[in-house]
């Protein structure tokens, strides 16, 4: 699965750079990601929120 969403991740930035709609260079920001269930409660319904241990 991480395999998976590694490729997922890349072909995604690919695209968004052909529509310049990102930068080259990805940033990485953890405190936002260790806080993404919290933060994803905010705008959608908790029961739809899967997270990954």
């Amino acid at each position: 699965m991480e395999c998976f969403e590694l490729i997922l991740n890349k072909d995604l930035h690919q695209f968004l750079l052909s529509m310049n709609e990102v930068d080259e260079q990805m940033t990485e920001c953890p405190e936002v990601e260790g806080k993404w269930e919290e933060i994803a409660k905010a705008y959608v319904l908790p029961s739809r929120v899967r997270t990954i241990h």
